[in-house]
């Protein structure tokens, strides 16, 4: 459910930003999902001019947390299941431009400060995500609900100090709710149709 969830976020902000600033190459994407340093630690992606999209956190969404383990289904039978979890998650959307040694490096710096804020002007207008209103988003995921978060200084150095690597611009959103449950099936328990009452022999 994660994957899905990011891979079709990518895929609308990827179509908005296209059209906003077209890529030289048509077939180019300006949004790319994946980690912003590889196991060694060296950057994945050196010299592009990309928006890097990273999942830096996921976080259990307590407030919204069922207690219900019993479920009615519509044969009148009750499924017994534990409850389903729901979950945050925190996504970094970072600039990656050409280096200093590049004779427009300042003109690619430039332009993907306009795609970062064209990546706000989405979420701003597209504060939440279903699947009537986002045609492809999972038909599993109820809603998607982004909320921006505003980082201090400390928190923002604690955060690219975690990540391994040096501050870029970006903006970090939180992505509120993902649910995680076992598609196992759980055995059914027989519905109450009625109720019989038996009368004691007053006689007895």
């Amino acid at each position: 459910m994660i994957h899905t969830a990011i891979q079709h976020i990518e895929n609308r902000l990827n179509s908005y930003l296209s059209l906003r600033v077209p890529p030289t190459n048509p077939s180019d994407t300006w949004v790319v999902t994946d980690a912003l340093l590889n196991q060694q630690g060296s950057p994945k992606y050196e010299n592009t001019n990309k928006i890097i999209l990273s999942l830096v956190g996921i976080q259990e969404d307590r407030i919204g947390h069922s207690v219900e383990y019993q479920r009615r289904q519509s044969n009148g039978a009750f499924q017994q299941k534990n409850p389903e979890v729901k979950l945050n998650l925190y996504l970094l959307f970072a600039i990656n431009t050409n280096d200093s040694s590049s004779e427009n490096s300042s003109t690619h710096y430039k332009t993907m400060l306009k795609l970062l804020s064209y990546v706000v002007s989405f979420f701003q207008a597209h504060y939440f995500l279903t699947p009537q209103n986002s045609p492809g988003l999972d038909e599993n995921i109820e809603k998607l609900i982004f909320e921006l978060q505003s980082l201090t200084f400390e928190q923002q150095n604690y955060l690219w100090g975690s990540i391994g690597t040096k501050y870029s611009p970006s903006v970090l959103y939180r992505v509120r709710l993902i649910s995680i449950e076992d598609d196992a099936t759980a055995p059914e328990l027989p519905g109450i149709s009625a109720l019989e009452l038996s009368e004691t022999d007053s006689s007895q």
